[in-house]
């Protein structure tokens, strides 16, 4: 183990790990395991399976190093100085043996190490500590207990109570590296998987050694050990690695840089040309509502290279310009702490990504828009935004989904899903590709994973059908079709492609890669649009409380802006890029936005203004969803494919207008409110006799008269000649 030293800043500890795991914070201690009666023996089966004993329970035979300050008592082997080495080397092994550590205590187990210079850079240090001890408070996850020191956290808490026997196996086969303490796999990571810089950003050139001593790396506190006894995985004869082999290495380094900060510290970043600027987090703001609790807007104060400015996070902001930089701000930690799960691996206040102030976002390689349809053409959830559109902004509930992907609403069963880089099938429904079980990759029969040559992962989710190329171990091209939009799995019954990135963050944790500046890059390299309005996010009120509509997210290729215009649903109107509302009826309201640019060309987007009753959070609101098919290059008399579906009620009807002036049709969804009912969504056709850009309102009420107010913006283009 490294000796410690003190510095200017103080690392956070881990706050939350994904629900499945239980945090490395602060954890309870296990009950005392029931303690082999063997000392330094082996048991029958072990000399069956080839293993040797390291230690003889009465000196240190067979070691080299420090070994003078190393004492035997009663067969038991104290650490009370520093590094010591096995006279042999090993390159594939399991390695097995009890320890026992004081107060504060701190060791570590190094393997495929030289005997000279710093095991843990010039080989591997698998860390040994005592880490709830307030000496310890502070540490990065990448120095805890089963970490690969600097390299790889581990993913669970196993320790005994200080003064109790802790049992431990290291397994190294080719680069897989497992560590199992107390019967609970800690950690199981590929070194071939792990990105190019270590969370520590420091250097370790021994890290893939193919062979080396194993050690203790004492730091004279008085750790105990019995029982070391290795095997040596002799794959010559199996013909097989011990461990099943896991996903190869990456090819490719992403353009992108990503440093996870707490306030007050400063990092230093290289970026993919080779500039280094200087970063500093100063301060946070997280806005939260008065109903959930939930954070609605956060935004941290940054200086890149001495210059500060503020950012807002996520939540549809895109990257902006500072100096020699493109930098946004992913997600801060109030989202991570309360969040039904981590997705994101953050372990500090907040995370920051930059990029060369000319350079793409997104490389090497291409990235195309993953879903064919129009920009905004139904609702979305996206980039930490809490989850609303089937109803599901209970106010009854503070556990926040937080949508850490992208939600693009869409028609079920017509919208395409297409690949959105090149890469090869890592799950296809419930088929998977060994060797990937301890990646982000989790098989569900409506999920297709694919893997680039970053290492990045990439999941879409909910699909109805997945064409019948998209097997496991199969390659796919960007643009490639992989299925339909459907509403599988556990969609909350809305009809949506759930995409995500997964890959390794900061923190040395797998974690979601925010993606919506990717696909607006992709969207406008792909369909060049000159105009689009920006309404979003949703926003969640009481009645009597005001909702603060913002337009200024709004775009135009080559034009400011001129006139920002809110028609809103009861027929009022507004001008300005920002407005406040007070709403008096529950409801969900959807209210129209309108920009025009200096060049006299306009698009539509629409502000979702969830109203609840003061007083009765047990009442939640109707809601709707509205989608249509398809939504490229429509034209005068093509048929268009509408379908909606209204959530939190199952008996009244839809009323649509298509906005030109054509009668008004009824329709009745969500007879079944089971959320993958066949018939969920009603369906309805119209054509358009003339080319303009048409709004198409469906509305519905509750028994309450609570309205429910969808809109979706139809271009139609004359026909072609």
């Amino acid at each position: 183990m490294r000796r410690y030293f003190v510095a200017a800043v103080l690392f956070a500890h881990v706050a939350g790990v994904c629900s499945a795991e239980p945090p490395l914070s602060a954890p309870p201690r296990p009950k005392r395991a029931k303690q082999d009666a063997r000392l330094n023996a082996l048991t029958s089966a072990e000399r069956q399976e080839g293993f040797s004993l390291l230690f003889n329970g009465k000196n240190l035979d067979g070691w080299h190093g420090d070994v003078k300050h190393y004492r035997v008592k009663d067969g038991v082997l104290i650490c009370e100085g520093k590094k010591i080495f096995t006279d042999k080397e090993y390159d594939d092994f399991v390695l097995r043996f009890d320890f026992r550590l004081p107060p504060a205590g701190n060791n570590g187990i190094g393997i495929r190490t030289p005997d000279r210079g710093n095991p843990a850079y010039d080989g591997m240090e698998i860390q040994i500590l005592d880490d709830p001890h307030p000496n310890h408070q502070g540490l990065q996850p990448y120095q805890l207990h089963g970490s690969i020191y600097g390299v790889a956290p581990p993913k669970r808490y196993a320790l005994q109570l200080v003064g109790q026997w802790n049992e431990e196996e290291i397994i190294a086969d080719g680069g897989r590296i497992r560590v199992t303490v107390n019967g609970t796999v800690v950690l199981d990571v590929d070194l071939r998987s792990l990105p190019e810089e270590t969370p520590d950003r420091q250097k370790h050139p021994g890290l893939h050694n193919s062979k080396g001593h194993l050690s203790l790396l004492g730091h004279r506190s008085p750790v105990e050990f019995r029982n070391l006894r290795v095997k040596e995985i002799e794959k010559e004869k199996t013909g097989r690695r011990f461990l099943q082999a896991g996903p190869p290495a990456p090819t490719a380094t992403p353009r992108v840089r990503m440093v996870d900060v707490n306030r007050g510290e400063t990092a230093e970043v290289e970026l993919c040309d080779g500039t280094k600027v200087q970063l500093r987090l100063f301060e946070i703001q997280e806005t939260r509502d008065s109903l959930r609790g939930a954070v609605r807007k956060a935004r941290v104060q940054v200086a890149v290279d001495g210059e500060k400015i503020w950012l807002d996070s996520a939540n549809y902001h895109l990257p902006v310009t500072v100096g020699k930089v493109q930098i946004d701000c992913p997600v801060t930690k109030g989202l991570v702490s309360q969040s039904r799960r981590d997705a994101w691996g953050l372990t500090k206040d907040a995370r920051l990504r930059i990029w060369p102030a000319a350079s793409p976002l997104f490389g090497p390689g291409k990235f195309v828009y993953p879903i064919k349809q129009r920009w905004f053409a139904s609702a979305t959830q996206m980039a930490n935004e809490p989850a609303y559109v089937n109803g599901c902004d209970d106010l009854r509930e503070r556990n926040i989904y937080y949508h850490y992907g992208l939600d693009f609403g869409a028609a079920e069963g017509l919208t395409e899903i297409v690949a959105a880089t090149d890469g090869i099938v890592i799950s296809s429904g419930k088929s998977v590709l060994p060797g990937y079980k301890h990646t982000p990759v989790a098989p569900r029969g409506d999920v297709v994973y694919t893997r680039d040559d970053q290492g990045w992962y990439y999941r879409y989710s909910h699909l109805q059908t997945i064409d019948k190329e998209i097997q496991p171990g199969a390659k796919v091209t960007a643009g490639q079709r992989v299925g339909l939009v459907g509403k599988e799995g556990s969609s909350g019954g809305w009809s949506h492609l759930h995409f995500d990135i997964f890959c390794r963050q900061p923190s040395g944790r797998w974690g979601c890669q925010e993606s919506y500046a990717f696909v607006w890059e992709a969207y406008r390299n792909r369909y060049h649009p000159q105009i689009a309005a920006h309404a979003r996010p949703h926003h969640l009120v009481v009645t009597g409380e005001k909702a603060a509509l913002n337009g200024s997210g709004s775009w135009s290729a080559d034009s400011p802006i001129e006139r920002y215009r809110w028609t809103f649903t009861d027929g009022g109107h507004a001008e300005g890029a920002r407005i406040e509302r007070q709403y008096d009826r529950p409801g969900y309201y959807s209210e129209v936005l309108q920009v025009t640019d200096a060049a006299g060309r306009s698009d539509y987007d629409f502000a979702v203004v969830v109203v609840a009753e003061r007083g009765h959070p047990e009442r939640i609101p109707p809601a709707i969803h509205v989608a249509y098919d398809p939504t490229l290059d429509v034209r005068v008399g093509d048929e268009v494919t509408f379908k909606a579906r209204t959530f939190g009620d199952t008996q009244g009807e839809e009323t649509w207008d298509f906005g030109d002036g054509s009668s008004r049709a009824t329709t009745a969804s969500n007879r079944d409110a089971d959320q993958h009912a066949q018939d969920g969504y009603a369906v309805i056709k119209h054509r358009y006799e003339r080319p303009g850009d048409y709004l198409v309102r469906v509305e519905r009420k509750n028994r309450r008269g609570w309205p429910a107010v969808g809109y979706v913006h139809v271009p139609v283009l004359p026909k072609k000649e």
